[in-house]
C-alpha cells in the first residue's frame, strides 16, 4: 500500500496557481472599485465644501455684509449683483439647482432659482417722497423672481467663488 507521492516544486506550484487564479482575475475589479470609491468620496468633499462656501457667501449678502460678501472672490468685478439687493433666498417653487463640476475637479457652477428682495430709494422731488424719507421708509420694495449663477474654481488655498451673477429667471 505505498503511495508514491511526488512532491515536488513543479507539483506545489501549480497546485498554488490554481487556487490563486480566481484571486488574480478579482484583484483589478477590486483596484478599479477602490478608486472609484476614492473618486466618489472626493466629489462628496468637493460639493460638501462648495456648498459651505456658497451658504457662507449668502449668509453675508442676506446680513448686508456686501465688503465680506466681495472679500470671498479674487475680483470685486466678479460679483455682479445690484445695489439693491436686501437678501437672496431659494425659490420653494422651483427645482433646486445642481451643481456640475468639472471632469478636472477644478471648476464647478450652480444656478439656483431663488427670490430675491430688493430696495430702490425714491428720490426727494416730490412732497410724498419727502415724507417718506422723513418718516425713514423712502424706499420702494419688491420681489423679483431671478436666477443666481454661481461659478467656483479651485485655487491653491482650495475652492472660491469665482464669479456671482442675477439674470432674470
Amino acid at each position: 500500500m505505498t503511495q508514491d507521492l511526488n512532491t515536488s516544486r513543479r507539483s506545489f506550484l501549480k497546485g498554488g496557481a490554481v487556487i490563486a487564479a480566481p484571486l488574480a482575475v478579482a484583484m483589478p475589479s477590486a483596484v478599479l472599485a477602490r478608486d472609484t470609491r476614492e473618486q466618489d468620496l472626493a466629489a462628496l468633499e468637493d460639493e460638501r465644501t462648495i456648498a459651505g462656501l456658497r451658504d457662507t457667501w449668502l449668509r453675508h449678502v442676506n446680513n448686508g455684509a456686501f465688503v465680506e460678501a466681495r472679500a470671498m472672490m479674487p475680483s470685486t468685478a466678479a460679483c455682479r449683483l445690484d445695489d439693491g439687493i436686501c437678501s437672496i433666498s431659494a425659490d420653494q417653487s422651483a427645482a433646486p439647482g445642481a451643481l456640475t463640476i468639472a471632469e478636472d475637479r477644478q471648476t464647478a457652477a450652480q444656478q439656483i432659482h431663488c427670490q430675491v428682495a430688493m430696495e430702490t430709494a425714491l428720490e426727494k422731488d416730490c412732497t410724498l417722497a419727502l415724507m417718506a424719507h422723513a418718516q425713514g421708509t423712502g424706499v420702494v420694495r419688491r420681489q423679483e423672481k431671478q436666477s443666481l449663477q454661481l461659478s467656483f474654481a479651485r485655487g491653491e488655498a482650495g475652492w472660491a467663488i469665482s464669479e456671482a451673477s442675477l439674470a432674470p429667471a
